[in-house]
């Protein structure tokens, strides 16, 4: 359950702030979306790029 249940949590709260940023610009959105949503987003692509090279590792293809 673990593989990316993390990733999509962060991939969600990053989404349910570029979302209506993209609809309403202000500028507490647009704080949000740099400062919170950008960073989630980063770091739900590094760990899911983490999780794929250690199952690939684990499995002796790479």
């Amino acid at each position: 359950m673990r593989r990316i249940f993390i990733e999509s949590l962060f991939t969600i709260v990053g989404m349910a702030i570029t979302i209506p940023y993209m609809f309403h610009p202000t500028p507490y959105l647009m704080f949000l979306f740099v400062f919170v949503a950008t960073p989630c987003f980063i770091v739900a692509i590094v760990m899911a790029l983490v999780a794929i090279v250690r199952d690939l590792r684990t499995n002796k293809l790479i």
